[in-house]
């Protein structure tokens, strides 16, 4: 059974805390939480994978960005580390709280044993190098707005998207759905990184769409019409 993010985040024993002394004038860029490896890492908060790689130091990375959400500061990226295995997740999957995010690990060589090394970062490739900061504050944070507020009412759903105009190309994202590059007679899913790059070049639109307009939008591009407005 999955643990909740409170449990996991308060539970574990801190190994290692955000910018303790290193050897050769180095510090410690993030927090290390102590689970044993296999435990699996529930998210302290919803949002967006941007990366999913293998990293020598840093083994398994798992690289997430934060949004603004009531309050909480966004625009921040957080690396979680070591993980036992990459997790299966591409570029531009959503995930809600609680969701797995992976699984504790000891891969690469800047480890010692089973934890989650994880850190907190107002840039996307700043974990090396570039700015960073305690992740436990924004944890905390984070824990007391998922679990200690009642829970918010589901929000209305969003209108519909506007109809295709000539060659437009729109990228559309679904958590559940994933995300696919959609015109009038074309439809092609994005499965990489390199094809989420390529659809930037060529896109005229993204948006975020429930499942009832991405089912819509493919039905229709492979009709080889363009989609028009519902009510």
């Amino acid at each position: 059974m999955v643990m909740s993010p409170a449990q996991f985040y308060t539970r574990a024993m801190i190994t290692d805390h955000f910018d303790v002394p290193r050897g050769g004038g180095r510090r410690h860029r993030g927090v290390d939480f102590g689970w044993r490896g296999g435990t699996e890492i529930p998210a302290y908060r919803g949002g967006v994978v941007v990366g999913n790689f293998l990293n020598d130091a840093l083994g398994n990375v798992l690289r997430v960005r934060w949004d603004s959400l009531d309050g909480l500061p966004g625009d921040y990226y957080a690396w979680f580390c070591h993980l036992q295995e990459r997790p299966p997740y591409e570029h531009g999957h959503w995930f809600g709280v609680g969701d797995v995010l992976g699984v504790v690990g000891h891969t690469g060589y800047a480890q010692t044993g089973d934890h989650l090394h994880t850190t907190l970062s107002p840039k996307i490739g700043a974990n090396s190098d570039g700015p960073v900061q305690d992740p436990l504050p924004y944890i905390n944070a984070c824990l007391a707005m998922n679990w200690n507020q009642p829970e918010a009412p589901p929000p209305a759903p969003p209108p519909p998207p506007p109809p295709l105009e000539g060659d437009d190309m729109i990228r559309i994202v679904n958590t559940h759905r994933g995300i696919a590059l959609i015109g009038a007679g074309y439809y092609r899913p994005i499965c990489t990184n390199e094809e989420l790059s390529v659809s930037s070049s060529v896109m005229s639109k993204h948006i975020e769409g429930n499942e009832r307009e991405w089912d819509l939008w493919a039905s229709l591009a492979l009709g080889g019409v363009s989609a028009k407005p519902t009510a």
